[in-house]
Order: structure tokens, then C-alpha cells, then sequence
């Protein structure tokens, strides 16, 4: 997998999503597999596909990719920005104790 950065420059209307940059995960033939969409403080804000994302900007194309691709992320840093997606502000999940048991 290869993972590319595209700005405002590149995508019309990122701003108007409240978005600075995309990073899409892409395979070895250009098919967009995800994406994640950054605000300009660098956080991770918006991924596709998913199904509360409202927009999906790549909707799983195909692009040229150039001749040796460099990626602008590694896999573990595009899996964390797509983990941190949708969660608690401070990723903590604690079960209410049932009341009555030993």
C-alpha cells in the first residue's frame, strides 16, 4: 500500500468540509482503499468508507499513481488516524458495575 497526501490545491471544496488534507491508502494498481481527512491542526476528523461518514471523496477510484509512489505516512500512522476517527475524545470505554452482585 501506498498512502498520498492531497491538499486544498489539489481537491476543491476541502474547506467547505472543514478539512485541510486527505491521506488515501492506495494498493499497488491506484484503487483507493480508504481515506482519512485532517483538520490544519494535524487531526484526524473524517475516514471513508464508513458508514457515518457523510461524504466519500475517493468513492473507491482508480488513479494514476507516479512511477515510485513515496508515501507521505506509514501504515501504523494511517491505521492510528483511522482508529482515532468517530471515537471518545479520551478512547476510554468503563461499564456501569451491576448493582446487587457479589
Amino acid at each position: 500500500m501506498v498512502y498520498l497526501r492531497w491538499n486544498t490545491d489539489e481537491i476543491r471544496g476541502l474547506e467547505e468540509l472543514c478539512l485541510s488534507y486527505v491521506v488515501t491508502e492506495c494498493s499497488s494498481d491506484g484503487s483507493v482503499q480508504r481515506e482519512v481527512g485532517f483538520t490544519s491542526s494535524g487531526e484526524a476528523v473524517h475516514r471513508a468508507p464508513d458508514p457515518q461518514a457523510k461524504s466519500f471523496l475517493f468513492d473507491l477510484q482508480v488513479i494514476a499513481l507516479p512511477e515510485k509512489p513515496e508515501s507521505c505516512m506509514s501504515a501504523q500512522e494511517f491505521a492510528a488516524a483511522w482508529r482515532s476517527v468517530g471515537l471518545p475524545p479520551n478512547n476510554s470505554f468503563k461499564p456501569n458495575p451491576l448493582r446487587g452482585s457479589a
